[in-house]
């Protein structure tokens, strides 16, 4: 409780519990109660830090504290607005990482082999002409994308020391700490994102996939006769004339998991629920709240430095050790059969000796590079947890 006593005929602010003893009054936090010849907690002074971060699950139904602060990037408030919120030792600047283009890989067709009976049987060769040949496909370009895991965006407020049901925070544990606390369902795999207006409500993003897609024409690197065989030697060496196929190319994918810390995400039930040991929470700032540590690593604490908050609902935190990484592949699937494409053989002087019948390749799958970012805009806060 808290308010104005009249004391003396004076009032004055008071904070926590005013309890008379030996005819003085004195502030306590926690008040205890003897039942049945046992001591217990008849009330506690529940302190929410004026710089925490909650994010809210009612956004669009219930109203908000006006002491609360949108995460706008006003009046003090960290901006939060599509961003990913990043673990820190202090409130820094907003991080937009440039979009990325895979890089253009070469990729080698399947081969083509073939067998024809030679022309010049008249003069007594009777030989088979047998080779085959590959095609170097390259994407003549890639369009560029933004990294983006997969997310459950909420508003973010500074709460100013006010809480009610809904609010998201997170806890180390793989159970709600208490009754005041819930786990809500279908939180799995998602890292928190802050959404773009104040009454927005809960949306997600599951799959945390972006695509590049392949424009204009392939490039062709090379089209020459790999290997061409003779079952004997012959006076004329047969050639493959060079060729092209046409290929359209296919588009590139990436999911993007960044380095993140697993949580158990737990959302208030009650206006004024007790932040129970082992919560934790991000802050505007630099300040680090009575009763809380520092996550850097330090005294014992776990090291959430640089990392992202990753939910789950169904495994609660697992480790501290950091999982996922910053970069990715992009991957392009089969892009099935190049164009068919006539061709013939030539003996030594420019003969031609037969044409080859209509043939395709197939362009394998492949990967485009392994140093594509996965970092996604952010913007690093101040990460605590409850002692």
């Amino acid at each position: 409780m808290s308010g104005q006593v009249n004391v003396a005929g004076t009032w004055k602010n008071i904070k926590g519990i005013m309890v008379k003893r030996g005819g003085v009054w004195m502030s306590v936090k926690t008040l205890y109660q003897r039942a049945g010849g046992q001591w217990g907690v008849y009330y506690r002074q529940i302190i929410i830090p004026q710089n925490i971060i909650g994010f809210d699950t009612l956004a669009d139904s219930l109203s908000q504290p006006t002491s609360w602060k949108f995460c706008d990037g006003t009046d003090g408030a960290p901006d939060l607005r599509s961003l990913y919120p990043r673990g820190s030792t202090n409130q820094g600047s907003v991080i937009t990482p440039a979009p990325h283009s895979p890089p253009n890989a070469d990729i080698v067709s399947s081969a083509f082999s073939h067998s024809y009976a030679n022309y010049y049987r008249q003069i007594g060769s009777g030989n088979l002409i047998k080779g085959s040949h590959t095609h170097t496909f390259r994407h003549q370009s890639m369009s560029a994308n933004s990294s983006a895991p997969a997310y459950l965006s909420l508003p973010g407020f500074v709460l100013n020391k006010k809480m009610r049901e809904g609010v998201l925070l997170f806890y180390r544990g793989t159970s709600s700490p208490t009754g005041q606390w819930m786990v809500p369902t279908g939180y799995d795999d998602l890292f928190v994102r802050g959404s773009a207006n104040a009454n927005d409500a809960i949306a997600t993003e599951t799959t945390g996939a972006h695509t590049h897609s392949g424009s204009g024409a392939y490039v062709r690197i090379n089209a020459n006769l790999i290997s061409v065989q003779l079952a004997s030697s012959q006076n004329y060496q047969p050639a493959l004339t060079n060729h092209s196929h046409g290929w359209t190319p296919p588009s590139a994918t990436g999911t993007a998991t960044p380095r993140h810390v697993q949580l158990l995400p737990i959302v208030s039930a009650v206006n004024l629920p007790k932040i129970e040991s082992g919560t934790v929470a991000f802050f505007s700032g630099v300040a680090v709240p009575t009763g809380w540590q520092l996550c850097d690593g330090n005294n014992g604490s776990p090291d959430y430095t640089d990392l992202f908050i990753k939910l789950n609902a169904t495994l609660g935190w697992v480790s501290d050790s950091a999982m996922g990484a910053d970069v990715h592949t992009d991957s392009c699937p089969s892009s099935g059969s190049t164009s068919n494409r006539s061709n013939s053989v030539v003996n030594a002087y420019g003969s031609a000796l037969q044409d080859y019948s209509n043939h395709s390749h197939t362009v394998y799958a492949h990967d485009h590079g392994s140093t594509n970012s996965s970092i996604p805009s952010n913007i690093p806060l101040l990460i605590c947890m409850k002692v």
